[in-house]
């Protein structure tokens, strides 16, 4: 908790030896495949400003949620000589002949989310406690309020280990504290529009459920206009996801949504995008981050506002 409004370094930190002479002219490149997510705004703003303390330059991802895109993006990064590349991989596996082909060429590669093959460093998210806290909190909230029992709606994404442990190892702990809970309707979404598109007809075709586990919070708020559009109050589910986005911190604030959503230290890990490939390009400092997941929910109206405050937001 307390690393979530620590403005000093993270996990990945290089001392003051790391000049801007001695990276003058050096670019790293982030291949972050979800820039559409809420979180996406905070974790750039950190990274950019690291990077400009640093004097490096950052280079930004336009490649998408497509494996193939992603794998050309990375090989033009290699073509034009980064110094190093911090990898969201869609298909970490296989990125291990790519990760070869950069490490060749004297371009280090630091695994993000996800870990890639052979990487220099890996800045990656403790999923499996994260996942276990929005499981039992959900758990208990079922058993506390809803007499044991529930209607869930799993709101997934396949790509990459983590988001499969965000929602499946949730469900699990879920299920296991809460025996009673039934999953009633899956639909795979990472994003508002397409959570609203799938929400829609989960809806309909399971109009008692009182449950979502999301994979991200950008989920929720696809599936919170889903709600309005069937005549359903967006407090008569109770969610749980990932990210303590703005908007979803705002809308535990004012009771408009109720629920849990585990957040990471932001501008920690914005700090780390840009820490960590240095610390491997000058061989001096930690080049690894992996920080656990903090509940927030509608009844921690203070944590609410340190993370809003954290990112600029009113």
């Amino acid at each position: 908790m307390a690393g979530c409004g620590d403005d000093g370094g993270s996990g990945a930190q290089g001392g003051g030896g790391n000049g801007a002479s001695e990276l003058e002219g050096k670019r790293i490149a982030f291949g972050f495949p979800f820039r559409a997510v809420d979180i996406y705004k905070p974790l750039i703003a950190a990274a950019k400003a690291e990077a400009d303390k640093r004097g490096v330059e950052l280079l930004e991802s336009s490649a998408g949620i497509s494996a193939a895109e992603q794998l050309a993006e990375v090989n033009t990064w290699i073509a034009s000589d980064v110094d190093a590349i911090v990898l969201f991989a869609l298909d970490p596996q296989s990125m291990a002949p790519v990760v070869k082909r950069a490490q060749d060429a004297g371009i280090k590669v630091i695994g993000y989310a996800e870990n890639v093959p052979g990487e220099d460093g890996s800045i990656v998210f403790n999923n499996e406690q994260g996942a276990d806290l929005i499981g039992t909190a959900t758990g208990e909230y079922i058993n506390e309020e809803l007499g044991g029992k529930a209607n869930v709606g799993v709101l997934s994404f396949t790509a990459g280990e983590q988001n499969r442990i965000r929602t499946g190892n949730a469900v699990d702990k879920i299920t296991e504290l809460a025996p009673g809970a039934k999953v009633v309707a899956r639909a795979q979404a990472n994003d508002a529009g397409t959570a609203l598109k799938v929400g829609k007809p989960m809806l309909n075709a399971n109009p008692d459920i009182n449950v979502v586990v999301a994979n991200t919070d950008d989920d929720i708020n696809g599936f919170v206009a889903a709600l309005k559009s069937v005549g359903r109050d967006s407090d008569s589910v109770w969610f749980a996801s990932y990210d303590a986005s703005t908007p979803v911190l705002k809308k535990l604030r004012t009771g408009e949504v109720k629920g849990i959503t585990a957040g990471l230290p932001i501008p920690a890990v914005g700090r780390a995008v840009v820490e960590a490939p240095v610390n491997a390009i000058t061989g001096r400092g930690s080049t690894s981050l992996n920080p656990d997941y903090v509940g927030v929910t509608h009844e921690t109206p203070d944590l609410i506002d340190q993370m809003l405050s954290e990112r600029g937001a009113k």
